[in-house]
């Protein structure tokens, strides 16, 4: 069977040859799915560079000293990296077992902590968060609302429909290798960015998913860091627009958006049929419709952390790219029983790929984990 050996989409021949011979210049997009006012969407390498850009945006209108952003605790810490060496507060508000703010909580931080100038709601693996109530408790305390749109394919339902400012990064989810869109009413001009670095390395891995043989790739992913190990990320640059490459290898899909929404709906389905038998062990974390039209990954919610690390395990010596949550912030596993819902779903959360195509023996292949994991005695504990 195929071998789902990578973490993001591998762009086809076509795409990569594209992208680098047009690396001199931008080609001009004829519509922007993300926005629907072209003169409001502007282009940054990535989330990270966005939620610098923002803080930066608000202490500079407001010529604050000292910013206060508010983010959910099931966060990845790498994407602040570039906020924290800033003037900044960042306080992380608690969300339930479904991604939604813990309203009540975050009145009582409002209360008895300190109010934010910014508050971030994540729409997270592309479901639709409630984004009319994160707006209601934005006006009621004059709070700048920022949707996190960086899971998401295409906007649906009421995304940014009630935010200040929305963010998508269809690098994450398109085969490029930067690129983030900020719109919304928080941009009053065109933002100074800086020139982002020629993406050498991702093009050079790129091309080597496309030439190197199934064998060597499998291995790669079998030598990767194992279920509790913390992703380490990279020293992002200071705000940087997107590259040309990036751009480029973006517009080429802008008007497909639909149709891998469909294909990735697809995958989805497979993987949830395939471990449907096992639902003594775990279950899809979203509904078909939540997931929305197009799922970010296959989210799949175990009942303990040793059956989500096993399985986790046995997927990867399969060479399927099997992911858990990149890194959470220290302030949030430091302080479990605030957040213990964010470091539950840490412990028993896994993200399959439907980004590839998937093997016709997928059953088989989940059949086969779940059976060796079994077989070796590895502990599953009963259902909660």
């Amino acid at each position: 069977y195929i071998l789902m050996y990578n973490f993001t989409p591998i762009p086809s021949w076509t795409e990569l040859t594209f992208g680098l011979f047009s690396s001199t210049s931008k080609t001009k997009q004829t519509m922007s799915p993300w926005s629907k006012h072209e003169n409001q969407v502007f282009w940054f390498s990535n989330g990270a560079s966005i939620l610098d850009y923002v803080v930066n945006l608000h202490a500079t209108k407001t010529k604050s000293t000292n910013t206060v952003i508010w983010l959910p605790d099931y966060f990845c810490n790498s994407a602040l990296q570039l906020v924290r060496k800033r003037q900044v507060s960042v306080k992380f508000y608690p969300i339930n077992s479904m991604f939604d703010p813990e309203w009540d909580i975050c009145e009582d931080m409002i209360e008895n902590i300190c109010a934010p100038d910014i508050f971030v709601l994540v729409h997270y693996f592309g479901r639709l968060a409630n984004v009319s109530r994160a707006a209601k408790f934005c006006c009621k305390h004059q709070v700048m609302l920022l949707e996190d749109s960086a899971h998401v394919l295409f906007p649906h339902g009421e995304m940014g429909s009630y935010g200040d400012g929305i963010f998508y990064c269809p690098h994450k989810v398109l085969p490029a290798p930067d690129g983030a869109i900020l719109s919304g009413s928080i941009l009053s001009s065109s933002p100074a960015l800086k020139t982002a670095p020629f993406p050498a390395t991702w093009l050079l891995k790129k091309f080597a998913q496309q030439i190197l043989p199934p064998s060597v790739l499998r291995y790669r992913t079998q030598a990767l860091p194992d279920f509790w190990t913390d992703r380490k990320s990279l020293e992002s640059p200071a705000i940087t627009a997107i590259s040309s490459i990036g751009y480029n290898m973006i517009s080429m899909n802008v008007n497909r958006l639909r149709t891998i929404g469909e294909t990735r709906k697809e995958a989805a389905a497979k993987w949830r049929d395939a471990f449907l038998p096992h639902n003594d062990l775990c279950s899809a974390a979203l509904s078909i419709e939540e997931e929305g039209p197009a799922p970010y990954r296959f989210v799949l919610r175990f009942k303990d952390a040793e059956a989500a690390s096993n399985i986790f395990a046995a997927l990867r010596v399969e060479g399927v790219a099997v992911e858990s949550w990149p890194d959470l912030p220290p302030s949030v596993k430091g302080n479990e029983p605030t957040h213990h819902i964010a470091c539950e779903l840490r412990k028993t959360l896994l993200f399959l790929p439907i980004f590839n195509p998937l093997p016709p023996s997928l059953s088989s292949l989940v059949d086969s984990c779940v059976q060796n994991c079994r077989r070796r005695g590895l502990p599953f504990s009963s259902p909660m």
